[in-house]
Formats: C-alpha cells, structure tokens, sequence
C-alpha cells in the first residue's frame, strides 16, 4: 500500500518562501528582545499537535543523521553484535568525516513509519527538528529544514506572522 503524502503542500510552501523566509527571521535574530530559540520552543507543541511524524518520514528517508560513538554502540548492543561491525554493515563515512547511514532511507524505518530502533535511536533523531533547545546553529538548521519538515514551516510561519 503506497502511503499518502499530507504534508507535501506545506513543504512546497516552505521551499518556496525559504529566502524570504530566512531574510525574516534572520532580521528578527538581530533584535535584542526576541529570542528565536524561545519562540521555536513556544510553538513546539501546537505545531506538533498538527503533525503526526508516522504520516511525513521525510527526516528518516531524505536526511541522514549523525551518530556519535555513543549511538553507534547503543544500536549495536541493540543489534547484539559488535560496534565495528555495526559501522561495516550500517554505516558511512561522509564528505565532513562523520559517521551516517550508508543508505536512505533509514535502514530501521518501517513501512508503517514507525522507527524499529526509537527506544535506541540517535540523539540527531531525538533531538530532530530542533525545535527546542539552545545550539549555536540552530537558524541555519531550521532555513534547511524548510526543505524536510513541515513543522519546521509551521513553526517558522508563526513566528513570522507573530512577530
């Protein structure tokens, strides 16, 4: 059964307003009374109450996370085999010298979109749209993640339309 794609009209309204989109907020980035991370974690919740991630899986079929040593070991034990052979059966080394999975999507997405390691997944994936949280990149992340998430879009667009 081939799977419906609810979000793809708000991910090609993300993708078309992206430069605008990022001249905005980088705009409201430079004013010293709003905080950006604040607002993204203020709207964290409504926006996912309007997403349901099992119906996108753009994150775990189009972007590939980075696994730290720590992820690496966790999903071997998970495996049962060794963290060396998880890395030659699962993994790859990219263009930055970071660990990632050879392929996309997600070798442990399921068809029903569920994820068959989440107790176990990667911190990227758990922190994943980084909606919340404080890291010193994060307006770079979310103007990309305009192209994946649609609640990355959702949470951009009330920002701007709350300014």
């Amino acid at each position: 059964m081939e799977r419906t794609d609810p979000y793809g009209d708000i991910l090609e309204r993300g993708r078309r307003n992206q430069k605008s989109y990022a001249a905005s907020l980088k705009t409201l980035k430079r004013r010293k009374h709003v905080s950006l991370d604040r607002r993204f974690a203020e709207f964290h919740d409504e926006v996912f109450s309007k997403i349901d991630c099992l119906l996108c899986t753009r994150c775990c079929g189009e972007l590939g996370p980075r696994l730290t040593d720590s992820d690496i070991g966790r999903l071997a034990r998970r495996e049962r085999i060794k963290p060396s052979a998880f890395q030659d059966a699962y993994l790859r080394t990219d263009e930055d010298g970071d660990s990632v999975f050879a392929s996309l999507p997600c070798p442990f997405l399921g068809v029903d979109g569920y994820c068959g390691v989440y107790e176990d997944r990667p911190k990227a994936c758990r922190d994943y749209p980084h909606l919340t949280g404080n890291r010193k990149d994060f307006l770079s992340l979310h103007i990309k993640n305009l192209n994946y998430c649609p609640a990355v879009v959702l949470a951009v667009e009330m920002i701007l339309s709350d300014k």
